[in-house]
C-alpha cells in the first residue's frame, strides 16, 4: 500500500467516529418516526428533567395524582396541573393520554411555555399506541409551534383561562408533522380527537377533590370523583370507607360522582381511606387505595328563631324558643 493511500485512509478512520457523534440533535430519524433528532432530544431531555425533579412520585399515589390533575384541568388551573401531570408521567411514562394533557397545560397556563409543551407532544407522538392518538400528538406538535410563532402574549393577571375548547387542531400545509397528521387523522376530527383525549383522562376510576360539609348538625366530607359510582342501594359504601381516627357513627353516602361521609369532628382533621374495589358504575372500581386528608372547620356562629310565626301564649311562661350555633349568648330585642 503506497504511503499516499495509507495517509487517506487514516484520514477516513480519524474523521469516521466524529461524523457519527457530531451534531447528535440533528441526528437522523428513527425508523418509523416522523419527528427530528432534535425532537426526539427534546422528548427525552424533558422525561429525564421530570424524573429528576419527581423523585417523591412512586411514594405518591398515582390515582390520586391523575385525580388532583383531572380536578385542575376541569377548573382550567393549568399552572397547578402542570406538576401533577408531571407526577403521572413521571411514574407511568408511557401514558400517552397524559403527556397530551400535560402538552395542553404547559400551552394554555399563563406563561405558555411552548419548548416544553413541544416536548410533551413529543413524549406522547413515541408512548401511543394507535394512529389517533399519533395524529393528535402531531396536530399540538403544528399548533404550538403555530402559537410560538405569533410570540402569544402572557395572560393578564385578570384574564380568565381558556377552555379546552379553544384548541383547534387543523394541521395544514406541506410540512412533515401537518402531512403525516393528516394521513395518520384518516379524515377523523383532530379537534374532536383532541377534546375526547384530555377530557375522559384519566382512563380509570379516580377521586379528583375532597371538601368538608358542614351544612348539616353532623361533620362531614364530601369526595368527588371523575366517573358516577354505583348506584345507591346496590353496594354497601361502608366497606370501601375508612375514617382516621376512628368514628363511632359513621355514615356513608353516594350519588352520581359525589361520595359524602358524615360523622366527623368538627374543627378537627380527619383522614378518609378510600379502599379497592370501590365500585363505579359498570365494571369500573378503584383500582388501588387512596388517601385522601380533610380539616373540617367550625361551624360559623348563628341564631336564629327555632320556628317561624310562633306565637307566645296567653298565660304562662312568655317564653321565644332559638336556637344557636357555637353561640354561648345572645342579646334579644323584641
Amino acid at each position: 500500500m503506497t504511503t499516499h493511500v495509507r495517509s487517506l485512509l487514516f484520514f477516513v478512520l480519524a474523521w469516521l467516529p466524529l461524523a457519527l457523534v457530531a451534531d447528535p440533535v440533528g441526528a437522523a430519524e428513527a425508523p418509523g418516526s416522523v419527528l427530528s433528532g432534535s425532537q426526539r432530544q427534546q422528548a427525552a431531555t424533558y422525561r429525564r428533567d421530570i424524573g429528576e425533579r419527581h423523585t417523591d412520585a412512586a411514594s405518591i399515589s398515582r390515582l390520586l395524582s391523575m385525580g388532583e390533575a383531572r380536578h385542575q384541568l376541569d377548573e382550567l388551573e393549568y399552572d397547578e396541573a402542570v406538576p401533577r401531570l408531571e407526577r403521572v408521567v413521571a411514574v407511568s411514562p408511557d401514558d400517552a393520554a397524559a403527556w397530551v394533557a400535560l402538552a395542553v397545560a404547559q400551552m394554555l397556563k399563563r406563561e405558555p411555555n411552548f419548548p416544553l409543551a413541544s416536548a410533551a407532544a413529543a413524549n406522547a407522538y413515541e408512548a401511543a399506541e394507535d394512529d389517533a392518538t399519533r395524529a393528535v400528538a402531531l396536530g399540538l406538535l403544528v399548533e404550538i409551534g403555530d402559537r410560538a410563532a405569533s410570540k402569544q402574549e402572557p395572560r393578564r393577571p385578570w384574564e380568565p383561562s381558556p377552555p379546552l375548547a379553544s384548541v383547534e387542531l387543523d394541521p395544514t400545509g406541506d410540512g412533515g408533522l401537518a402531512t403525516e397528521a393528516r394521513r395518520l387523522a384518516g379524515g377523523r376530527d383532530l379537534t374532536a380527537q383532541l377534546r375526547a383525549i384530555v377530557e375522559e383522562f384519566p382512563a380509570a376510576l379516580v377521586p379528583t377533590a375532597i371538601e368538608p360539609s358542614t351544612e348539616s348538625d353532623l361533620a362531614g366530607a364530601c369526595v368527588a370523583f371523575n366517573r358516577p359510582l354505583a348506584r345507591p342501594g346496590s353496594v354497601r359504601f361502608e366497606d370501601y370507607v375508612e375514617v382516621r381516627p376512628p368514628v363511632r357513627d359513621l355514615a356513608v353516602s353516594a350519588s352520581g360522582k359525589r361520595l359524602c361521609v358524615e360523622g366527623l369532628a368538627f374543627g378537627a382533621d380527619a383522614t378518609i381511606v378510600l379502599k379497592p374495589g370501590l365500585p363505579g358504575r359498570g365494571d369500573e372500581s378503584l383500582a388501588e387505595a387512596v388517601e385522601m386528608a380533610v380539616y373540617v372547620p367550625d361551624r360559623e356562629p348563628d341564631v336564629a328563631f327555632r320556628e317561624r310565626g310562633y306565637v307566645l301564649p296567653a298565660h304562662g311562661r312568655q317564653i321565644l324558643p332559638l336556637k344557636s350555633v357555637n353561640v354561648s349568648q345572645a342579646r334579644v330585642r323584641v
